[in-house]
């Protein structure tokens, strides 16, 4: 990666230098105004679609903060196949309670989330190469992608997403500190909280094995830090595996299994293709073909970034966790067929992937940082836009959401009202009538409008 380069003070009286602190004043406003207005739009679509009341996996992620009277301990413990809560479900006790539960507001608060990690990721640009630049606008673009729109306005969930992502990009920059002590002190504990945060734990898969690539070539003072470090996350994994079940695959009896490992390809190759927009069940052969050259040119990156190890594993570090999500995610859910590659809650495991690729680009020589930025903005064109088909889908939410809701509250019967509005047992289980029954004497989520 390009040092950062010395402060030098400023002489007002040279007009180079004048043109100088003009590109550096509009390159610092462009990202600052595109992370403004990406926010704003954001909010808005919570302001929109967003519904106080619970719908889907609500149900399931607010069992052990809401549903049940358990510990802190207990609850940072608890596992929701293949995860556990961790911070997200010691955040939700925290916090939700002010809000009587209310399911806008935690809309509201996952979206903070995503802006504090996107701001994360800008000030880890700036200690990586130099402060920002046009290319810049780049970062908010792809980390606050209406693509996304599940993990904002539907099945929120702070562990699920958000979390995760600020805890990824905590670790990155913990890369940047140029103590030892202070540096593998906090990837220790970032990565620690990760593993046990939502899928977070893919990045204490990939820590260690950069810490031991690292480990050889530290000075002798320094890698007993870097031991302790290795200690401290082998201990995490130890916490997260005793009493680990994941017995919950989420798998129907008739599901799809198949052993071609092309099958799995294509999943992966789907679910970055939908990053950008483009539909496998809409544009089947579109997608095959750009979706596939999209995972090579992912892949190539990753290999490329490898040469950045020396200075900075940043890079690898982002790209490869959205490729071990991905691949994971095929495994797990090719069961359901190749459509459920499109599920809008993975965009953002998805977008380290580019971030990590925009880091790499700018470590390149002039020529190739050129090439691949421009390739990079193609990119940010798809998810820099909300289509038509994600409105339409946040839009029917909404709509199917709001008309249970004013159903219940009217006629207080559940699969009636399931019947009426068209719900399906994924959204309104015929389970949760005691949950429900319990928010109405408690007089949360829907009940406290």
């Amino acid at each position: 990666m390009e040092a950062l380069p010395p402060r030098k003070a400023l002489n007002v009286t040279s007009r180079n230098q004048s043109i100088d602190v003009f590109t550096l004043r509009s390159g610092f406003f462009i990202p600052v105004i595109v992370l403004a207005s990406c926010t704003i739009r954001l909010l808005c679509l919570v302001q929109l679609y967003s519904i106080n009341v619970f719908v889907g996996d609500h149900w399931v992620y607010h069992e052990p903060t809401l549903f049940r009277r358990i510990s802190w301990w207990a609850i940072f413990r608890w596992e929701s196949n293949p995860w556990r809560e961790g911070i997200g479900g010691l955040l939700a006790v925290w916090v939700e309670p002010f809000f009587r539960w209310n399911s806008r507001a935690e809309s509201f608060i996952s979206t903070s989330l995503l802006v504090v990690g996107c701001i994360l990721a800008l000030w880890l640009k700036t200690r990586l190469i130099r402060p920002l630049e046009f290319w810049d606008f780049l970062i908010p673009v792809f980390v606050l992608t209406p693509a996304g729109y599940e993990t904002t306005v539907i099945s929120t969930h702070f562990s699920h997403g958000p979390l995760p992502f600020v805890l990824l990009m905590g670790i990155s920059l913990a890369w940047t500190v140029s103590n030892p002590r202070a540096r593998y002190l906090l990837i220790a504990v970032l990565t620690a909280l990760s593993i046990s945060t939502g899928f977070g734990f893919i990045a204490g898969i990939i820590v260690p094995a950069l810490l031991l690539v690292e480990l050889y070539r530290m000075k002798a003072e320094a890698r007993i830090w870097q031991l302790g470090a290795l200690i401290v996350i082998s201990l995490a994994w130890i916490l997260f595996l005793t009493h680990y079940s994941a017995t919950n695959t989420g798998c129907p009896a008739d599901a799809i299994h198949t052993r071609n490992p092309f099958h799995y390809s294509l999943f992966v190759a789907f679910m970055f293709a939908n990053a950008l927009g483009l539909k496998a069940p809409l544009y089947l052969v579109p997608t095959i073909v750009f979706g596939s050259l999209l995972l090579i040119f992912i892949l190539a990156t990753c290999v490329g970034s490898l040469r950045c190890l020396k200075s900075s594993p940043v890079p690898f570090l982002l790209i490869s966790f959205s490729l071990t999500f991905a691949l994971a995610t095929s495994v797990g859910r090719m069961c359901l067929g190749l459509g459920a590659a499109v599920g809008s809650r993975y965009i953002i495991y998805l977008t380290p992937a580019f971030l990590g690729m925009y880091l790499f680009a700018l470590s390149l020589e002039r020529t190739k940082k050129i090439w691949l930025l421009l390739v990079l903005g193609g990119l940010a064109l798809g998810c820099g836009i909300t289509h038509g088909v994600d409105r339409d889908a946040m839009i029917a939410s909404s709509s199917l959401r709001t008309n249970w809701k004013n159903c219940y509250l009217a006629k207080h019967d559940l699969t009636g009202c399931n019947k009426l509005t068209g719900a399906t047992p994924q959204t309104y289980p015929d389970t949760i009538q005691e949950k429900i029954d319990f928010l109405e004497r408690a007089h949360l989520n829907l009940f406290a409008d």
